[in-house]
């Protein structure tokens, strides 16, 4: 949204598409635990689906880029999704 404000709309736009494309891309992705990550704690603590996580994130991401490309219908189905699934994300 920032390249929009600068004028730079085809730097946005291929931004917006690339988060489209990445979420796309990795939705379906088999998550397992990295022993050496830092968020290690909480996962064991809050009993986390990676997956479900993951498809989550996936949803949101979708949901910015279509924001940014104008398919407001598109976006709104994505980040209802994703609070249906997690009503307290908080956009991370």
């Amino acid at each position: 949204m920032a390249w929009l404000k600068l004028g730079h709309p085809k730097k946005a736009e291929k931004i917006f598409h690339r988060l489209v494309e990445f979420a796309d891309q990795h939705f379906n992705d088999e998550i397992r635990i990295d022993y050496f990550a830092v968020s290690l704690p909480d996962l064991l603590v809050f009993d986390t689906d990676l997956n479900e996580k993951n498809k989550n994130h996936c949803r949101y991401l979708k949901g910015l880029g279509e924001l940014g490309l104008k398919n407001y219908t598109a976006s709104a189905n994505y980040l209802n999704e994703v609070l249906h699934h997690d009503a307290s994300h908080a956009g991370q």
